[in-house]
């Protein structure tokens, strides 16, 4: 605790001389030092997970290099920017700043550039479900990255790839991408990405149902996090181990892995990961009948599901928000919320769970009137 306390302060202090320069950079009209300062800065406050503070800097960058006419710290504002609001969940702005980066980075005709804004493009489409426009970007950046030898590029581009063939259930593929990741990590000596890369070996291996090594790679994957300082990579990790225990109905710690993560999730302002963690905690404690606890937990949810603008996230929260009224006889919310998911879902094109939504209607629709229903059965979880 005391360690932690002096790299706080060690850090605080960087802040301030920072600030403080800065402002004699500002006296004396010295854009070029004034970027470097704001540069600085920002790092800081994302290492300490002060995001809006760090955007802040960030755009006083991006105004400097309009200023200066300089496209080299426009292109790097911009990326930064994207990187940072696809961190806090708000993929559309983090697209939009991306794709501005991609178009300065050809303009430039510098190909490192280009192979970055393209490999954080996949992981923005990643992030939006879109895989396949993940594997196609990224591809492009693993080629410019390997005609260039830049390991950690080509490091970045076969993580992504790797995870959204994990998400499309090409396992094979998945593992192959990562292992090929792995080597590199090990050989360059990246932690950060061998983190992300273990925990989507974990995936694989819990989707495969070999869970044991689901959470060998995991606690790998967390003590690599906890070695580097990445705290969103703690509660990533957390987060997949309490997956894992929920699928093994190992209830209690499920929770306390959740509400770990959350704790981070919430240090770091990163809106998507409460959103998961806090529908995972209420299908949690439905599933273990603390109906109260389940409400609180998806009211919560649902609230950062619409904040991000998540709405298949918005349709699963309300279907199992309207199940756990049920439970608590409040029959007017359940309805509403039964209508509000099949409204969604009915938008998204989505019939895989249309048959569930009518199902629950002809349940709750007569309870104005009646109340002659089996309680305590499990509604089908929708995932999301």
């Amino acid at each position: 605790m005391a360690n932690c306390k002096s790299r706080l302060n060690q850090v605080n202090k960087v802040i301030e001389y920072f600030i403080q320069l800065l402002q004699l950079a500002s006296q004396a009209s010295n854009r070029l030092m004034e970027i470097l300062g704001i540069g600085e800065q920002k790092n800081k406050y994302r290492h300490l997970g002060q995001y809006e503070q760090a955007r802040d800097f960030l755009q006083k960058q991006l105004e400097i290099g309009c200023e200066m006419n300089d496209l080299n710290y426009q292109q790097s504002a911009l990326t930064s920017l994207g990187n940072l609001y696809q961190l806090i969940g708000d993929y559309q702005k983090a697209l939009e700043f991306e794709q501005q980066a991609l178009l300065i980075a050809r303009k430039l005709k510098d190909i490192q550039a280009e192979a970055n804004s393209l490999a954080n493009l996949g992981g923005i489409y990643f992030q939006l479900g879109e895989y396949q426009e993940t594997i196609k970007l990224c591809n492009q950046s693993l080629f410019i990255a390997q005609n260039i030898n830049h390991r950690l590029l080509s490091l970045m581009s076969l993580d992504r790839i790797g995870q959204a063939y994990k998400e499309i259930e090409e396992y094979e593929k998945a593992t192959n991408f990562f292992e090929s990741g792995l080597k590199i990590s090990h050989d360059i000596g990246e932690m950060k990405i061998r983190s992300a890369i273990l925990q989507g070996l974990s995936d694989v291996y819990y989707k495969t149902n070999d869970l044991e090594k689901a959470i060998e790679y995991n606690i790998q994957s967390l003590d690599v996090s906890h070695l580097i300082g990445n705290i969103f990579g703690e509660a990533a990790a957390l987060f997949r181990i309490a997956n894992i225990y929920k699928h093994l109905s190992i209830y209690t710690k499920a929770l306390k892995y959740y509400k770990d993560a959350l704790r981070i999730f919430q240090k770091i302002e990163a809106k998507d990961g409460q959103q998961k963690t806090l529908f995972n905690m209420g299908c949690t404690y439905y599933q273990q009948k603390e109906y109260s606890s389940a409400l609180k937990s998806l009211q919560a949810a649902l609230f950062f599901a619409q904040d991000i603008n998540n709405t298949f996230a918005q349709a699963g929260t309300s279907f199992l928000l309207a199940a756990t009224c049920d439970q608590l006889n409040y029959y007017p919310e359940a309805k509403s919320y039964y209508f509000e998911a099949k409204e969604i879902y009915n938008r998204l094109n989505n019939s895989s769970h249309m048959e569930e939504i009518a199902e629950q209607l002809n349940i709750v629709l007569p309870f104005e009137e009646t109340t002659n229903i089996k309680k305590g059965d499990n509604p089908p979880f929708p995932s999301i």
